[in-house]
């Protein structure tokens, strides 16, 4: 069997196993995205090769009168292929993170009962250049839910961070700092592949292992990293992959009026102690600016990460 991979072909031997999803839309001048994964076995150990997503028509396909029947059908079959690989946080695995916290740091009591789902709240919309941010504003209460580091005092997103994703621009830093010649080296020995759902997306990646022996049945499980010293400083900085420069902010692209925009919101997980309230968002002003700009740039290297075949990704 032959698959495109970046120009050229990639042949699958026999007695290799492979998971494919394809994904297209009926009408070749309106392909919405393609979708490829492919994982190989070897040596007894699962190796990745390439994904290719592509998404070449948004808007003609956002437009398009039976997009979202589409977009569910495709959902389905890659939900069915890949469900055994994704992994979520329960609210009792989040109530045990909290609980844990709580041993070193005071969180508000209000706060705690709004990350487990348990407090009314709107989602209030700032956007700063190509970003949108949603704050969640607690109705009752009259208090937005703001954020701030206490880093080097606090390291948890370090130590309890499920994975660590990486983009191509990752994959080139990294492998450097790491003193690899070759970046398949790199990629067999210090990486991991995993496919893990997100609140908007299916996402299969190249993630780096953040222990030695991690496979991919550890993703989703909180792992302290290999590269955090006793001080609480990362050992690659500023090498580090760009997801640790986005904690605690998850981001993603959505549609409008037939144009992709930045969307960035909050990482609810339990283990930061940095979230609080507060009455206005300006407080947050400068930390917003400086976040507006690290996620634009996330967002397009993790665009070319996929064209460039390093991951991939379904949209729901």
């Amino acid at each position: 069997m032959w698959f495109p991979h970046d120009g050229e072909g990639l042949r699958l031997k026999e007695g290799e196993g492979a998971y494919y999803v394809w994904a297209m839309s009926h009408h070749l001048w309106m392909i919405a995205w393609m979708y490829h994964i492919v994982l190989l076995v070897q040596g007894g150990r699962r190796r990745f090769w390439g994904a290719l997503y592509r998404w070449d028509t948004l808007s003609k396909y956002d437009q398009a009168a039976e997009s979202l029947v589409q977009r569910e059908a495709v959902f389905d079959i890659i939900y069915n292929e890949l469900a055994d690989n994704t992994s979520h946080l329960s609210v009792n695995e989040i109530a045990e993170s909290l609980d844990l916290l709580e041993e070193e740091w005071e969180i508000d009591a209000t706060l705690r009962t709004f990350i487990l789902g348990e407090v009314k709240s709107s989602d209030y919309t700032h956007t700063i250049g190509d970003v949108t941010f949603h704050i969640p504003y607690l109705i009752d209460h009259n208090k937005y839910v703001l954020w701030k580091c206490y880093w080097p005092d606090c390291h948890n997103c370090c130590e309890r961070q499920g994975r660590l994703p990486l983009t191509s621009d990752d994959l080139i830093s990294i492998k450097s700092t790491l003193n690899y010649s070759k970046l398949s080296e790199f990629i067999e020995k210090e990486t991991v592949v995993a496919t893990w759902q997100e609140p908007t997306a299916i996402m299969s990646g190249v993630n780096l292992k953040r222990r030695d022996d991690e496979t991919d049945k550890d993703d989703g499980t909180r792992i302290p990293c290999r590269f955090l010293d006793d001080k609480g400083s990362c050992k690659m900085h500023p090498s580090r992959p760009g997801v640790c420069y986005l904690y605690p902010f998850s981001t993603w692209l959505e549609s409008h009026g037939g144009q992709a925009r930045i969307q960035a919101t909050y990482q609810f997980t339990g283990d930061c102690p940095g979230f609080y309230l507060g009455d206005t968002i300006t407080e947050m002003k400068d930390i917003l600016d400086e976040y507006s700009g690290v996620i634009a740039r996330y967002s397009v290297q993790y665009a070319r990460t996929s064209r460039e075949c390093y991951g991939a990704a379904s949209i729901l």
